[in-house]
């Protein structure tokens, strides 16, 4: 005896022959394509706790509505992505849908300082689209500075101003009495922290009191148009 499909289910399958199916090739296409569930959950508008249930539970019984997102995101059909039909050979890419994408705010350097404080905060004139998490209070800043060695002028900075920074990581901070912050490496050597300007000729400095983190870089953008 067949198990009830989904009223909403128009395949006409039985629930047993999508499940485990749909768990095994979800996985691999997000494997394959190293997409995470938050960039699936960003271009698609599904849930993270929908895709997990889709990877995993084999009792899975989603709509058409449900799939068709996830097997438009691959570039493959519904019945491929259900296993009623093979997927094709070698599947490495997808298509972006920046419906789902979060906002970042794109603001001054200057405009960091008080950007922790809600009221302050002026609307900015562009936005970049982001399809990872970014925390509560993100900002983005455009790389002004030529002497980097490592991020180049004009690339886009995604920050997020929730985290702690951590060993090497690249993070934005403010030096009391400047008028604007800066980007530092942070380097971390029995418990003392440095700043480790992104111009090699300027040794690190020690982090005291007079400074404040504003935020840790999580993403680099250098073909974004604004």
């Amino acid at each position: 005896m067949n198990e009830p499909v989904n009223p909403e289910n128009t395949l006409g399958l039985e629930i047993n022959s999508i499940g485990s199916n749909l768990n095994r090739n979800l996985s691999k296409l997000m494997e394959d394509n190293h997409i995470s569930l938050s960039v699936l959950h960003r271009n698609t508008g599904i849930a993270i706790p929908t895709i997990k249930r889709l990877q995993s539970d084999p009792t899975a019984n989603p709509t058409i509505t449900t799939l068709l997102p996830v097997a438009n995101f691959f570039g493959i059909t519904i019945n491929q992505l259900i296993g009623s039909e093979p997927l094709p050979p070698g599947i490495i890419g997808y298509i972006e849908d920046k419906t789902h994408w979060l906002k970042v705010p794109l603001i001054e350097w200057n405009q960091t300082i008080n950007w922790h404080e809600k009221e302050k905060q002026s609307q900015p004139n562009s936005v970049v689209l982001v399809d990872i998490d970014v925390g509560q209070n993100p900002f983005a800043l455009k790389m002004e500075e030529d002497d980097s060695l490592s991020i180049s002028k004009g690339s886009i900075l995604i920050i997020n101003t929730e985290i702690e920074p951590a060993h090497k990581d690249f993070a934005i901070v403010y030096k009391a009495e400047q008028h604007s912050s800066t980007l530092k490496q942070i380097l971390i050597d029995e418990g003392k922290i440095y700043l480790k300007s992104m111009n090699a000729y300027f040794p690190p400095t020690l982090f005291d009191n007079s400074h404040r983190f504003l935020g840790v870089l999580i993403q680099i953008r250098k073909d974004i148009k604004i």
